[in-house]
């Protein structure tokens, strides 16, 4: 799915900067992942490298792990549907639609709220001991919030045919969710309710307006390749103002 062409990676950075940084960021985490412990870390080890505890957050004052579980994953599949679905097409797409700074707020608070639901009703309503939990889709679910609030409320930027297939994927991504008992269902959820949110909160607008009306349009990632030929890559936005059940580990 990457164009390993030198010129084809620096339109990818140019157009959607934050989502490049992404990828890169949690690349090379999953190396040193792999190289420290292999394809297949145990939820033990995930938990020494910065996997999401209730029990280190709320007796030991761990908070940093709210952050560092978005750049951890548990295996290969784990890491490559996050990273090619979940940031190079859907992220992407979110930043060039709306702009990088929005995208990167939207991103990151989705990603912190999703652990601190996660944290929030494991504390309360989840019997000790508690599950390790590694993975990028608690933020991943916030761009969807966020792409479900514009198919609400900006509808007018897309096609009907756009608007039926985003909210299609949202709805399969929901449904299996809730088929995988591996995966944390509170973290999926409270990252789809922390995009809508922050969405109606922030107010967005197009960072590219006047153009051609459909979801193809952000998600192409050359459509606007004359709009960055300055080598400041933020020139052309505008601002408007873990396995099975029984091994304790939990992906998302």
């Amino acid at each position: 799915m990457f164009d390993t062409n030198e010129n084809a990676l620096k339109r990818f950075a140019r157009s959607a900067p934050v989502t490049f940084g992404l990828v890169v960021a949690v690349t090379v985490m999953f190396l040193i992942t792999t190289v420290l412990y292999g394809l297949s870390p145990t939820p033990s080890e995930l938990l020494e490298i910065g996997g999401l505890h209730t029990y280190y957050v709320h007796f030991e004052g761990e908070y940093w792990r709210f952050v560092t579980v978005m750049f951890l994953h548990s295996g290969l599949i784990h890491f490559l549907f996050n990273t090619l679905f979940g940031l190079y097409i859907l992220s992407s797409a979110l930043e060039r639609l709306i702009g990088s700074r929005k995208f990167a707020i939207i991103y990151f608070i989705s990603g912190i709220g999703a652990s601190f639901i996660t944290y929030v009703y494991e504390l309360n309503f989840v019997s000790p001991p508690w599950p390790v939990g590694v993975g990028a889709s608690g933020a991943i679910f916030g761009v969807l919030g966020v792409l479900f609030f514009l198919t609400l409320y900006k509808s007018e930027w897309f096609s009907p045919q756009d608007i039926s297939s985003i909210r299609s994927i949202i709805l399969i991504n929901v449904i299996f969710t809730f088929l995988s008992p591996q995966i944390s269902t509170t973290a999926h959820l409270g990252g789809l309710v922390s995009g809508f949110a922050i969405a109606a909160v922030l107010g967005l607008k197009r960072a590219h307006p006047g153009r051609r009306k459909g979801f193809s349009d952000p998600y192409d990632p050359y459509q606007h390749e004359q709009d960055y030929e300055s080598d400041d890559p933020y020139d052309y936005i505008e601002i408007v103002d873990d396995d099975d059940d029984d091994d304790d580990r939990r992906v998302w």
